[in-house]
């Protein structure tokens, strides 16, 4: 899933969401297109993650955290000046195939 975003990136306020909530957001659409898919978060086996502010790698690591149990997934955090549209401040590609099962990994 490549270029998953908030868009748009309010609240039903019309306020601008944080870039927490935006990759909560983000999570969520990424959990629900591999449900559909017949798989869930355990199938991810890389994810991409573009901040606008590399401060917020704090959060990113709040967020696998959160979805990620175990033997996370590989990741790559990349710092990007702007997004395509107003008040993105994050954007996840995630790489998953439903013959991977991140469960089943052992740590050393």
């Amino acid at each position: 899933m490549s270029g998953v975003t908030a868009n748009p990136a309010v609240n039903d306020q019309g306020e601008t969401l944080s870039t927490q909530d935006q990759g909560t957001r983000i999570m969520e659409r990424i959990r629900a297109m591999l449900q559909a898919a017949g798989g869930d978060l355990h199938n991810i086996y890389k994810l991409v993650v573009y901040l606008t502010n590399a401060e917020d790698k704090a959060l990113v690591s709040e967020l696998r955290k959160h979805y990620f149990t175990g033997t996370f997934p590989c990741s790559t955090l990349v710092e990007v000046s702007a997004f395509a549209f107003p008040g993105l401040s994050i954007e996840i590609d995630a790489f998953a195939r439903l013959d991977i099962d991140l469960r089943q990994a052992q740590t050393r």
